[in-house]
């Protein structure tokens, strides 16, 4: 999934890492990978009322768009990287990640609280496409809150459902995860030959549990 950012968004001002040091301190290991990973950052669009039509929103007043190339032997960005740089920029952020697999949209619903820590959701990951692909037009957004979790919306692996806050899918897709690993753990260990009965009975009244709570989030 890659959004097609109007003209008027456009930025296109490279980030250097020294600049975003000052606001948060990396951690050893997050400059480690930031010269690892990362060749360039790109303040590509600025989503905001002076550059879309659309209302300022006091929760959300606006949200960048950062190109992130990655170095031409990496394919994918550590989450910490993604999550340091939410840290230090101080605005709702989406990534456009380019490896040598591809590129890809990512983001997280980030929550700053009033004593301006930063707390984000697991990462949502847009499918990996071709540099040149096919563009989507954004949503229609009565406001920057209710344009972010559209945008937010279109990567999740699964519909929101009726009712549905976008927190809450976030939550119910890294439960379809986890009981997704938990049923294959479970149906590795039945395939033992030599398991006892009663250890085989509770494996499979395990496995069924996780099977239909997995359907039923599903």
């Amino acid at each position: 999934m890659l959004f097609a950012y109007p003209d008027s968004t456009r930025v296109g001002r490279i980030l250097p890492k020294n600049a975003i040091y000052k606001n948060v301190t990396p951690t050893a290991k997050q400059r480690e990978l930031l010269t690892l990973q990362i060749e360039k950052i790109t303040w590509a669009h600025k989503l905001a009322p002076d550059t879309l039509n659309i209302n300022a929103s006091t929760e959300l007043p606006e949200i960048q768009v950062l190109a992130i190339r990655l170095k031409p032997q990496i394919a994918q960005i550590s989450d910490s990287l993604l999550e340091y740089l939410d840290k230090a920029i101080p605005s709702a952020l989406i990534f456009e990640v380019q490896g040598s697999s591809g590129i890809q949209t990512i983001a997280c619903l980030k929550q700053i609280n009033q004593n301006g820590s930063v707390k984000c959701s697991p990462y949502l990951y847009g499918a990996q496409q071709r540099v040149d692909a096919e563009r989507q037009a954004l949503p229609i957004s009565r406001d920057f809150t209710h344009l972010q979790q559209q945008l937010l919306a279109r990567l999740l692996p699964y519909s929101l459902q009726a009712g549905e806050s976008l927190s809450a899918a976030i939550e119910r897709v890294q439960r379809i995860s986890k009981l997704e690993k938990t049923i294959q753990q479970l149906e590795a260990q039945l395939l033992n030959k030599s398991m006892q009965f009663n250890r085989r009975v509770e494996l499979n009244q395990q496995l069924k549990s996780a099977k239909q709570e997995h359907a039923s989030l599903l």
